[in-house]
């Protein structure tokens, strides 16, 4: 057995993709909302995969997120759907095929505590899936301005 915490940056995306689906969540839309969601999911629940948050335009951005879903749709993993709106591309993931035996494969070798670690981290993506872009952008701000001040005064959650 596995414990999340072994997992790499890629392997975190699809077992956590692979817990999103197994709950009918077949789609995360939206580049800029999926930084933020999984800036938020590491600050509710903490991470041992190193993301290296930073800011950037609308909030917190991560390049290993951002290069791990590039990789992850390069070798057909997860499937990245491009819409063109009327100003702007807007962009969705999904698991392929490859992906969803992948990411099912890796989330059947995580220990217990793991799988139900990443199954409520799930349901916190799903939830924050129905906010809109506004709220979610405004809560990234808040929690990277709380983690920024808790690590400047080494208060300890």
């Amino acid at each position: 057995m596995q414990h999340l915490s072994s997992l790499s940056i890629k392997e975190t995306i699809l077992a956590l993709f692979s817990a999103l689906q197994s709950k009918g969540c077949s789609e995360i839309v939206g580049r800029t909302k999926i930084q933020k969601m999984f800036f938020l999911l590491i600050s509710d629940f903490g991470s041992d995969v190193d993301f290296d948050y930073r800011l950037y335009t609308y909030g917190p951005y991560s390049d290993r997120l951002q290069q791990g879903l590039d990789e992850l749709v390069f070798f057909k993993s997860i499937r990245e759907r491009v819409e063109d709106k009327l100003t702007y591309r807007q962009y969705g993931y999904s698991l392929t095929t490859k992906g969803k035996i992948l990411g099912r494969r890796i989330f059947e070798r995580l220990d217990s505590a793991s799988k139900h670690r990443l199954e409520d981290i799930a349901d916190k993506m799903i939830e924050l899936q129905g906010l809109a872009l506004n709220q979610i952008i405004k809560r990234a701000y808040e929690a990277w301005a709380d983690s920024n001040l808790k690590n400047k005064t080494n208060i300890s959650a």
